[in-house]
């Protein structure tokens, strides 16, 4: 008897847990709205181009000239007609 308590015990204490960390990460709606884990929050990040190359290995200008260097006409492989 004293066993069966203790395996109960347990059990409730693992599905408890599951929920909470499931609610968290947002498997469990109900319980992630009782966290507010299901809101977007403002982090206050504003995103500018240097910015967004702050951590690129190439500068800034360089970057905007690959980007308008490229053409349409320009092609590295022939097109192919046909799906392969």
């Amino acid at each position: 008897m004293k066993a069966l308590k203790i395996t109960g015990v347990v059990l409730a204490v693992l599905v408890v847990a599951v929920l909470l960390i499931g609610g968290y990460f947002g498997v469990v709606p109900w319980v992630s709205r009782l966290f507010g884990s299901n809101k977007p929050r403002d982090l206050g990040v504003k995103l500018t181009v240097e910015n967004a190359y702050a951590g690129a290995d190439i500068p800034v200008c360089r970057a905007r000239q690959r980007s308008s260097s490229r053409s349409s006409t320009t092609r590295t492989r022939p097109r192919s007609s046909t799906l392969a």
